[in-house]
């Protein structure tokens, strides 16, 4: 992933590694960095945007990391007898995260300067947990989001491993959002005033029998922070009003209405097929999401190159124990064909060339990644939190009782744990 041929660097070079130096000819460019050290005559007679790195353009002083060589792929738990260590003193980078990630976390002192940032930023980005013992100055090169992330863990807690995997999701948000190297760009052409490419368009699709869960369809959609979102609404069935759900949000949504006889698969099919995105995601109407559900699979997406992206079903609330469990630690940031089907997003052009879904009536989700994978499809299952299963008492597509999933429980917590899952309640639904 190379720096591109329309931006060129003032000063050093370490701020934007592998960006052109500024130089008399510059065809083609279209703004100017400048780095602090750059001397104050460095842009005389410079007749593009300049855009000054640090507190006047809001962009941090590290230099952006590499997603497609950082990233949090191999993210594992870590033994009983891991520790908080000190950062690898190792010259090679993967050396040093091979090192970390064996860790219970690592424990940098401070964040004073270019290799200092550049290695936090690669642990950070690749799931290692960062502990900054001295935080004061670190904004300066990591941005405010971050900063407040590596300084303030909770080291007690850490041998929890959902407390330690939570940690390193939310630093590694920061982290690819903030300073990867597709971010950075976009940052420096914001601040140029240049045209910016949008995110990747999602069309959530979402097909419901159940009148009363519209609203918390809706709300569920609205609430995701990938900026580039729209639903399609497939009502499935009798009951439901002949006016559209209300829609306080505005978000982008259409509503098709399919007979109670017509296939599931089908339904997504056909709702699929009137969606414009280029990604399309299945929610259901009754799970719990988090805010950065969909951008969690784009994200993993991006790092990856997969086809077909997904979170495991490992929190689940059991509605009938009022209890909320977690199952299949350790199954993240990997290639796997075990996905929840609320939470698979694939690409448009894959869906359309596997045919959509099958027209089956129960099991589409399996059938899709079996479809995906039989096409030559890279499918990738991610991190579980933003996505809380919901089993109630009452009829499922998938027929298994509590105590599969009781049986299955590697930790628990009683009643409905929203915030260990990292998921919000937008309305309560009622159970069936």
């Amino acid at each position: 992933m190379d720096v591109p041929a329309w931006i060129r660097l003032a000063g050093r070079s370490g701020h934007l590694p592998g960006a052109a130096p500024l130089k008399k000819k510059l065809d083609g460019v279209e703004v100017v960095l400048v780095a602090p050290d750059a001397p104050s005559d460095a842009t005389d007679g410079v007749d593009l945007p300049v855009i000054r790195i640090g507190a006047a353009s809001g962009i941090a002083e590290a230099a952006p990391v590499n997603p497609r060589r950082f990233n949090p792929a191999g993210f594992l738990p870590v033994g009983s007898g891991a520790e908080v260590e000190p950062a690898p003193d190792l010259s090679w980078p993967e050396d040093r995260l091979s090192a970390a990630r064996a860790a219970l976390a690592t424990r940098v002192n401070r964040v004073h300067d270019l290799a200092s940032a550049a290695t936090l930023l690669e642990l950070t980005a690749s799931g290692v947990v960062v502990i900054v013992d001295d935080p004061a100055g670190a904004e300066r090169w990591l941005g405010g989001r971050l900063a407040a992330l590596v300084g303030g863990v909770d080291e007690e807690r850490l041998k929890d491993p959902t407390y330690r995997e939570s940690v390193s999701v939310a630093q590694r948000r920061a982290t690819h959002a903030d300073h990867a190297l597709p971010a950075r760009l976009r940052q420096i052409r914001v601040a140029a005033g240049l045209p910016v490419m949008p995110a990747p368009t999602v069309s959530v699709v979402v097909s419901t029998n159940r009148p009363a869960m519209l609203d918390r369809i809706v709300r569920n959609v609205a609430l995701q922070d990938h900026p580039n979102v729209e639903l399609v609404l497939a009502l499935h069935g009798d009951g439901f009003d002949d006016e559209p759900p209300a829609n306080a949000d505005g978000i982008a949504m259409t509503v098709l209405r399919f007979p109670a006889d017509a296939v599931f698969g089908h339904v997504l099919s056909e709702a699929s097929a009137r969606a414009g995105g280029e990604w399309v995601t299945k929610m259901d109407d009754d799970d719990w999401y988090g805010v950065e559900h969909v951008s969690d699979l784009v994200l993993a997406a991006s790092y990856t190159g997969a086809d077909l992206v997904g979170k495991g079903s490992e929190f689940v609330y059991l509605e009938g124990s009022d209890v909320t469990i977690r199952r299949g630690l350790g199954a993240g940031e990997a290639p796997s064909r075990t996905l929840s089907g609320g939470t698979l997003l694939v690409r448009s052009s894959v869906l359309r060339e596997v045919d959509g879904w099958r027209g089956v009536p129960r099991s589409v989700d399996v059938a899709l990644i079996d479809d995906v994978a039989s096409a030559g499809g890279v499918i990738w299952r991610t991190h579980p939190f933003g996505y809380l299963l919901r089993r109630t008492t009452g009829q499922h597509t998938w027929t298994v009782d509590e105590k599969y999933f009781e049986r299955q429980a590697e930790q628990r917590w009683d009643g409905l744990a929203l915030d260990v899952a990292g998921v919000c309640e937008v309305s309560e639904p009622q159970s069936g």
